[in-house]
């Protein structure tokens, strides 16, 4: 299509307040350090994503759209009339209106597969005598979406899945035969669901044990008890749809598929799942041990002499209860310190590396590169509120 170009020009519209849209874009950066050059334009925040993005632009201003936030009516029939190559990360809900964007593709979560995890995750945690699910406060399809898939499921294994619809959480909570398990549409909702078991006074998770999705560390490790989480891998997904981007944009084909569910999820387990059943004991002890010592440069062999069991068992109850190993949850524990110095600090990456138990400089810049995708300095760069091009502002989103 651009037999002659060294680089494409890319608009790229995303929240970089949340932590999927960080993510995304490391998801972008990941694919261009592969040796793909493109001069992107970001418009970051709510503020700047008005009509005004799409207005005097023609089908020769950007060699690709992509956009990973939710198109308001008047900028989707602006959009629609480029023939522009563009990825869309949304709802599925979304895909008849977006079908009108010509040449375009629309990424969206695989509520199965979220939906498949957290059941895996319940059953592996202890037998549950109901399961619950928690929708967003106001009707949204993609929590429509995980809903649907979540009652499938557990009438697939024999089971009702009870839906919250009324006012009164805490009534409804206390309604539900007990142990139960309970997944909520997102984060933000579990921590509503935590709220209330305190109100209600019901112990989580001996009564009620709290699935989020999202995985925001900032809102599953600041609530009493942590709140488990399942983990979607946005980078991937931003890694995926800038190479299906740069596909469209250099051979200019019109894409195979108009919609495409992208994982993969994980198990993010902390205290509001891990019930105390032997296995979920165990597995509570370790992850404690790894929140605290992780940047002390602590093994997997560490963990299993302060556990006081073979390495064999340990591993095998950490991945029935999380998914994971021992080991990737100090390396990600050990990460996630490094972002938040990173954002939070002026601290040299020598000194991060020192604080988070790394020896070698070097080799914590190799493990944050494979991990996120782009260099710690790129990454704090990235974090900064600096204003850009369309303006600046910032909100949260999922």
């Amino acid at each position: 299509m651009h037999p002659n170009k060294s680089y494409f020009r890319v608009l790229v519209i995303l929240p970089l307040s949340s932590n999927a849209g960080r993510m995304r874009l490391n998801g972008i950066n990941r694919f261009l350090n592969e040796g793909y050059n493109w001069e992107i334009e970001l418009v970051r925040s709510e503020s700047a994503f008005t009509p005004a993005v799409f207005e005097n632009v023609s089908d020769t201003t950007y060699d690709g759209i992509f956009v990973g936030w939710f198109e308001s009516p008047e900028i989707l029939s602006l959009h629609a009339h480029l023939n522009t190559p563009s990825v869309l990360i949304g709802d599925v809900g979304e895909a008849a209106r977006i079908r009108r964007i010509p040449n375009s593709i629309l990424f969206h979560d695989d509520a199965r597969l979220i939906v498949r995890a957290a059941f895996v995750h319940f059953h592996a945690i202890g037998r549950l005598v109901s399961y619950g699910f928690v929708p967003t406060r106001t009707k949204l399809f993609w929590s429509d979406e995980r809903e649907l898939a979540f009652s499938e499921e557990i009438r697939r294994n024999g089971m009702t899945a009870d839906i919250f619809r009324g006012n009164d959480l805490e009534a409804w909570l206390k309604s539900l035969p007990k142990p139960a398990g309970i997944l909520c549409a997102f984060d933000d909702r579990a921590v509503d669901v935590l709220a209330a078991c305190r109100h209600a006074k019901l112990s989580v998770p001996g009564d009620v044990s709290v699935l989020g999705v999202g995985n925001d560390a900032q809102i599953c490790e600041n609530v009493k008890p942590h709140l488990s989480s399942i983990a979607v891998d946005f980078q991937e997904q931003g890694y995926i749809a800038a190479r299906e981007l740069h596909a469209m944009m250099l051979r200019g084909r019109k894409p195979r598929e108009r919609t495409i569910a992208a994982g993969p999820v994980s198990i993010m387990a902390r205290a509001s799942t891990l019930r105390e059943s032997p296995s979920g004991v165990l597995v509570q002890r370790a992850v404690a041990f790894i929140c605290a010592n992780a940047v002390k440069g602590i093994t997997p062999d560490d963990v299993v002499r302060h556990i006081r069991v073979s390495r064999r068992l340990l591993d095998l109850r950490f991945r029935e209860v999380t998914g994971g190993s021992v080991q990737t949850a100090i390396r990600e524990r050990r990460l996630d310190a490094v972002r938040k110095l990173l954002t939070e600090t002026k601290r040299s990456i020598g000194e991060i590396a020192l604080l988070c138990g790394y020896r070698d400089a070097n080799y914590l810049k190799n493990q944050f590169k494979k991990r996120f995708g782009v260099s710690m300095r790129s990454y704090r760069m990235s974090a900064r509120p600096t204003t850009s091009k369309r303006g600046s502002g910032q909100r949260s989103g999922q």
